[in-house]
């Protein structure tokens, strides 16, 4: 349950929720990711209580579940883009993990069965592959 007042967007803001759950802490370097996971899990926070006026705790371990994954995802990511001493070999395995992490982020955001409006589709940008992206989320 929210103790916020309804309506009120500062339990979202501060994951005031009794099932929240923490995003975990990123290094430095990382923080981008944890910026653009913040604003993810607010999205699907949102999305969840427009749907059913309650983040109950199966939905809040499958928002865990999917940021755990958009993590992983945009990590492999990173690292495909900084190390630039890997071999081909980890480079592949790299991306083939960015993949599965994607795959895992998306099944578990269809088992909360959101109803996703096409005008909702453009405010969801953090889900874009470009690690700058956080730059225009707010």
């Amino acid at each position: 349950m929210c103790s916020a007042p309804a309506g009120n967007g500062n339990a979202l803001k501060t994951a005031t929720y009794s099932h929240a759950l923490a995003l975990g802490k990123m290094p430095p370097k990382f923080s981008y990711i944890r910026k653009l996971l913040a604003s993810l899990k607010q999205q699907i926070e949102a999305a969840v209580l427009d749907a059913r006026d309650e983040i109950d705790l199966v939905d809040a371990a499958t928002i865990q579940t999917i940021l755990r994954a958009e993590r992983h995802a945009r990590l492999c990511e990173r690292l495909l883009v900084t190390e630039a001493d890997m071999d081909v070999d980890q480079r592949t395995n790299l991306s083939r993990e960015a993949h599965r992490a994607s795959e895992a982020r998306d099944k578990a955001l269809r088992s909360l069965d959101l109803r996703i409006d096409k005008t909702d589709k453009v405010r969801i940008v953090v889900l874009s592959a470009d690690p700058r992206a956080v730059l225009d989320v707010k």
